[in-house]
């Protein structure tokens, strides 16, 4: 399905109604700032193969080496798409003492709160303890500016990024067997975590499109390409893992949630 398709009124209403379903029976009530069918203990695995953990470190504010291996280019894409998420958690979470929200959009906030802990959990199977700095000045105002604009302005941007952050864990997602099936108790760890966020962040692009009308969708497309290039510019080893920038743009404007391994659960957008 074409996540930029205009939907009708009624078709609108009821796949957010849909939605709110299944986050109900996904997240369970909020606790708080806690979604109590998301908590979930901390796992003993560990990688025990070799890593260039001195690699890691010296790219992982900035992505510095000509040469990286693709094993550490995946662990810093995780590590930076948590900045990312973090800031945006940040500023949702601060703002949100200020407004009430939706139930869905609550439910949303706090799944964004999950990703940062799974995604800090997924380099801490490599015993990689990540400092959380500030993405870079670009990406950190389109971030900004779906988080503080108003809604017209807002939600086509955050589409964007939604449908950005889809492809992305999608793409990482079906590497983990070929980096790190060596060692399968961390393979199988690691695909439960980017499952996790993928369900989510499909979910997301499901309600953002549903919260938009011709003039926001046809807005969404405009803003795609600037969207992605503030995603690439903050996360290259994305497009490196991707073969380069071209290639991830174009998986991106090809976008299709079927393809994207849409759940059952969210079928009804399909």
């Amino acid at each position: 399905m074409n996540p930029f398709l205009r939907l009708p009124p009624e078709r609108r209403r009821d796949e957010l109604g849909a939605y709110l379903t299944f986050l109900r029976g996904r997240d369970g009530e909020i606790d708080g700032t806690t979604l109590v069918n998301r908590r979930r203990d901390a796992t003993t695995v560990s990688w025990r193969g070799p890593l260039d953990r001195e690699s890691f470190h010296r790219n992982l504010h900035r992505l510095r080496d000509e040469e990286v291996s693709p094993r550490v280019l995946w662990l810093l894409a995780v590590a930076k798409l948590n900045r990312a998420e973090k800031y945006g958690v940040d500023l949702s979470l601060a703002r949100a003492q200020r407004r009430t929200l939706s139930e869905i959009r609550h439910y949303i906030e706090l799944e964004e709160l999950v990703h940062t802990r799974a995604l800090l959990d997924a380099c801490a199977l490599f015993g990689l303890q990540v400092e959380i700095i500030l993405p870079p000045p670009l990406h950190r105002a389109v971030i900004w500016m779906m988080t503080r604009l108003p809604d017209p302005l807002a939600l086509p941007l955050i589409l964007c990024g939604e449908v950005a952050g889809a492809v992305g864990v999608a793409m990482m997602r079906e590497q983990i067997p070929a980096l790190f099936g060596d060692e399968p108790d961390v393979a199988a760890r690691l695909n439960e975590l980017l499952t996790e966020i993928l369900v989510d962040e499909l979910g997301h692009v499901i309600f953002n499109r549903a919260m938009l009308g011709q003039v926001g969708l046809t807005a969404a497309r405009l803003a795609l390409p600037f969207v992605v290039r503030s995603f690439l510019h903050d996360m290259p080893e994305v497009a490196r893992l991707a073969g380069g920038p071209r290639q991830f743009v174009e998986r991106v404007l090809q976008f299709q949630l079927g393809t994207e391994g849409l759940p059952s659960g969210l079928a009804f957008a399909a």
